[in-house]
């Protein structure tokens, strides 16, 4: 694996989910980059996922502003 050009922190944000859950009242979840990976391995792992459909474990299957 090539290194990133950039640092990345591993306890840094990587991405905030945000919900008005079922009260209705603005809340977010965040998660880290170490997070975020041990995700993506473990459903990699569980789902026997190839290299090439890992990428979709990061896509969101929820509505947002941005389209």
């Amino acid at each position: 694996d090539a290194p990133f050009a950039v640092p990345i922190d591993p306890d840094a944000l990587a991405t905030l989910a945000c919900s008005g859950g079922t009260t209705g009242l603005p809340k977010g979840v965040m998660t880290s980059h170490t997070g975020l990976w041990d995700n993506l391995v473990h459903y990699s792992q569980s789902l026997r996922l190839k290299t090439r459909y890992r990428p979709a474990l990061t896509a969101t299957m929820s509505p947002s502003a941005n389209g």
